[in-house]
């Protein structure tokens, strides 16, 4: 501490050169660079793999056309989803983050079964469910029935194969967009474990954390250049959505962030419940 010979310092775990105050520091710093680690992969793992892979299961096993096309699964995982996972990394620590037991590093992994639970079970169910609703249901509204795809393989009897494929590409844009909004909620969502939107507020106090909103619009911004630019959209069959397509998925990313605030304030007040225990 404070010095000492170079062969004591050689042979030391850890060399302290002030004070034993920076202990603290260093053990927050440890714990909020594993946090970040962990709120940054409970972030991907939603869309970045569950999302993605039903609607390939739902082709393979169902006939199903594949609603969501294999660029469109590079951009989000490649292009998307990387600034706001990014943000996550600059997030301040959480007010309970030095009150927590210390992390057993033989037991405790960066991914646990706790957080493959809440990324699949809780966040990724939601986000597949809604995405494949407003696509199925733009196809409904343009007189291609969800019974008549289904077991298909291939093209329904009775429509034509330019038009079916045309809406086809238009529906993969609305799971697309629909998949990338959503995201925003699980972002908000990402930020704390316990803690909820306000009193881990992005805009002030000592939890802000400037990255995020840019972050969300460069996210945006991406997926509109890949679906509005004609070059994009005539060489990877991408498409660009009605308005409305845009709105719905804010409501659902608003109502996916409600229902973690929800989930947290039940943690909060029952410490010792089933759910707390199953909460990563």
């Amino acid at each position: 501490m404070g010095g000492g010979s170079d062969v004591a310092i050689e042979a030391a775990d850890m060399v302290l050169l002030e004070s034993f105050s920076s202990i603290t520091i260093a053990i927050q710093r440890g714990r909020l660079v594993f946090d970040n680690l962990q709120k940054s992969i409970l972030y991907l793992l939603p869309a970045g793999s569950f999302s993605e892979l039903m609607p390939v299961l739902l082709n393979s096993i169902f006939g199903l056309p594949q609603i969501l096309s294999n660029l469109q699964m590079i951009i989000i995982c490649v292009l998307t989803d990387l600034p706001n996972s990014l943000a996550l990394v600059l997030e301040k620590p959480e007010a309970d983050l030095l009150a927590r037991p210390p992390r057993d590093p033989k037991k405790d992994r960066l991914v646990t079964w706790r957080l493959l639970l809440h990324a699949y079970g809780f966040l990724g169910i939601m986000e597949s469910l809604c995405a494949n609703s407003l696509a199925w249901w733009y196809l409904q509204r343009r007189g291609i029935r969800f019974s008549s795809m289904f077991l298909r393989f291939g093209v329904p009897d009775g429509i034509d194969a330019d038009f079916y494929n045309e809406e086809i590409n238009r529906a993969q844009s609305v799971y697309f967009f629909c998949l990338v909004i959503m995201q925003f909620g699980n972002l908000l969502a990402s930020r704390t474990r316990k803690l909820s939107l306000l009193q881990q507020n992005p805009f002030v106090g000592i939890g802000k954390n400037r990255a995020l909103f840019p972050a969300m619009a460069i996210s945006l911004a991406i997926a509109a250049f890949f679906s509005y630019i004609p070059f994009f959209q005539k060489a990877f069959l991408t498409r660009g959505v009605d308005v409305e397509f845009w709105f719905l998925p804010v409501a659902l990313g608003l109502g996916l962030l409600l229902l973690d605030e929800t989930r947290k304030a039940c943690n909060r007040a029952y410490a010792k419940s089933p759910l707390a225990w199953l909460s990563w």
